[in-house]
């Protein structure tokens, strides 16, 4: 998920502690495997539920703009074939592939990953102020393809509009998809 934070501010995120957070772009690594799977997820961080913060995510997605959301739409065992290993270690993949870049920061260390079995720093990764190199949505489509050697065809994008957030997900996520 790619959210805009429109001001530099401190916030806290539940057991993990208080940081500073730069107004920018963030993009948050996740997956999505729970009940209800990508819809669920996706709606959950859409809805800004302030009462209910469970995920590191639920933190930032009440004071962050969401912009654009970032799937695959493959099947779980041909992706764990194409890229060699579990589907969770994508969510590693990216977020090392994107702190690689110029300009990206980590502001809050283990956010999104506390529970990572490969150590990643952090499941979010920021660009402070307009230093974002992959603002571009094919440039990050490309970015995340290229990191795990599959198709750019396979990652699918989508802007959200503060007024269509439902009906984007009604249309996006057809009753056949092959995710959870």
């Amino acid at each position: 998920m790619q959210c805009y934070l429109p001001t530099t501010q401190e916030l806290e995120v539940g057991r993990l502690g208080k940081f500073q957070m730069p107004q920018g772009d963030y993009y948050y690594m996740g997956s999505a495997w729970g009940p209800g799977g990508l819809r669920a997820r996706v709606t959950r961080h859409l809805v800004r539920a302030p009462n209910r913060q469970h995920w590191h995510i639920d933190w930032l997605s009440r004071v962050a703009v969401p912009q654009a959301i970032y799937y695959l739409h493959v099947p779980a065992d041909q992706l764990m074939t194409e890229i060699g290993g579990s589907v969770s270690a994508l969510e590693c993949i990216w977020s090392q592939a994107l702190v690689a870049l110029r300009s990206a920061s980590i502001p809050a260390p283990r956010f999104g990953s506390s529970d990572c079995r490969a150590r990643c720093r952090a499941h979010l990764v920021a660009f402070a102020g307009s230093n974002n190199p992959i603002k571009d949505p094919v440039a990050i489509r490309r970015h995340l393809a290229i990191a795990v050697n599959i198709s750019i065809d396979h990652i699918k994008y989508n802007q959200i509009r503060e007024t269509s957030k439902i009906l984007l997900f009604d249309a996006l996520l057809c009753p056949n998809q092959h995710l959870r």
